[in-house]
């Protein structure tokens, strides 16, 4: 039987038609099970603990460094990091892993990835280079972040959004608790201030009295035991007053010895220094009054 030319074109087109669909649902399936055309790169896992400097390069500015001592990061002026900016960078370290490759066309401009734009992040451990990203903007969902990696042209996401975290200026990259009091564990609190001396003892029970033994309000301690547990700053001046110009001095005793001393109030807040932290501080004039109206025990 003779098949027409109309016919014979019916049944080409027909089976173009066929093959196309059948590539269609085959992509989509294979992209539905994550199989992907092109390789990941892969890093090591490393332990947060084996790290020991990190160093980040803004595009502009100086460079951050924060260095390991014994258990604890300091800045390179010797200012306590903040645990939790230092924790965020050493877990997105620790374990590298590129969700995928959204380029390699060599156009980073659209990523923040061009020298002028991007942040460089370095992690050592000992004197070995052991990590090193490029770090662009985040996505538009802000769910991941656009990165590169040495000697690699393609641009990669990570989960997260770190370069939210190196985005700030150095100073806040410290630790802001200058105080970290454990209030059951206080069983002495002395005050000083404009003379005036005034002491409370716990004794059995919980109850504070005076050092003859009269019962004292268990109240305003703790309200001002609160105010200490963990007391944050918000400014580093490079220097406050000095000896013997302290507006008040509160010192407790029980677990370990701690101090606070206050001096006059600026437009900043109160000028600071605490047995808990290295440098000079303020906190804020809403808690340091707060403070001062405590410090009767009254």
């Amino acid at each position: 039987m003779m098949i027409s030319g109309i016919s014979r074109r019916a049944l080409i087109e027909g089976a173009v038609l066929a093959v196309l669909a059948l590539v269609s649902l085959l992509t989509i399936g294979l992209r539905d099970r994550g199989v992907r055309n092109y390789t990941l790169p892969v890093f090591p896992v490393i332990s947060p603990d084996q790290f020991s400097l990190l160093e980040i390069i803004p595009p502009r500015g100086e460079p951050v460094i924060i260095t390991k001592t014994g258990s604890q990061w300091l800045l390179d002026d010797d200012y306590p990091a903040a645990p939790s900016t230092v924790d965020r960078i050493l877990d997105a370290l620790a374990t590298l892993e590129p969700v995928d490759l959204v380029s390699d066309s060599g156009n980073y401009g659209r990523y923040d990835l061009e020298d002028d734009q991007r942040y460089t992040l370095k992690a050592y451990k000992g004197e070995n280079l052991v990590r090193e990203i490029y770090l662009g903007k985040p996505s538009s969902s802000e769910n991941y972040n656009y990165v590169q990696f040495p000697g690699s042209r393609g641009v990669y996401t990570l989960r997260g959004a770190l370069i939210k975290t190196l985005r700030q200026e150095p100073v806040s990259y410290r630790d802001t608790q200058v105080l970290q009091v454990n209030r059951s564990a206080v069983t002495r609190i002395e005050t000083e201030m404009a003379g005036v001396r005034t002491v409370a003892i716990k004794g059995p029970e919980d109850q504070w009295t005076t050092p003859e033994g009269e019962p004292r309000d268990a109240a305003p301690i703790q309200e001002l035991l609160g105010r200490l547990t963990s007391l944050n700053a918000v400014a580093f001046p490079e220097s406050i007053p000095g000896a013997g110009d302290e507006l008040a001095v509160i010192r407790l005793s029980g677990g370990k010895d701690q101090s606070l001393t206050l001096f006059e109030k600026t437009v900043d807040g109160y000028p600071a220094r605490s047995s808990g932290y290295p440098f000079p501080f303020v906190i804020s004039a809403y808690t340091g009054d707060a403070l001062i109206t405590g410090i009767t025990l009254e």
